[in-house]
């Protein structure tokens, strides 16, 4: 038997507008960032995220009657300290660097645009970079292949996939 699930919605007055104080919404925003960092520690291999390269997660929190909270930046700095430290063979150990976390303003969710984390050059320069990463693996492919063809390491082609 499952349980069943309830969605809870609460229409507002037509010309009816809802209005926050400064403090409830640092409030909603301090639990809100809570919740996305414990939900991103959570993640099997978090302590290896920076050593990857998954140093930036972004999450737009706004709700469903228009209340935009902005948009929640956690990312990895060489010189922070976040006092998250890991248990390796009983003895506890620190990392170099930490987790922060930011607010950016509301709006900010086209990756490229105003407002934005990144601007349109940076844009352009992160797509340069990775047209030169990912021309750099594939020359680096076609190396190792070429050597193995002139090694005779390379296994023929089974025959069952010729046609």
């Amino acid at each position: 038997m499952s349980t069943p699930v309830h969605k809870y919605t609460l229409k507002w007055p037509e010309g009816a507008s809802f209005q926050m104080d400064e403090k409830s919404i640092i409030e909603i925003r301090n639990s809100l960032e809570m919740q996305f960092k414990q939900i991103i520690y959570s993640q099997p291999g978090f302590r290896f995220f920076q050593s990857i390269g998954n140093t930036n997660f972004f999450q737009a929190f706004k709700t469903d009657d228009g209340i935009d909270f902005g948009v929640g930046h956690l990312y990895w700095d060489k010189k922070a300290e976040d006092n998250i430290y890991y248990q390796e063979d009983g003895a506890v150990k620190n990392q170099n660097g930490g987790w922060r976390f930011r607010w950016l303003p509301a709006g900010c969710y086209e990756p490229v645009g105003d407002p934005s984390v990144i601007s349109k050059k940076g844009h352009q320069i992160i797509a340069q970079e990775f047209a030169k990463r990912i021309q750099k693996m594939v020359k680096s492919n076609v190396e190792v292949q070429e050597e193995q063809i002139n090694e005779g390491t390379l296994e023929d082609v089974p025959k069952h996939l010729l046609n």
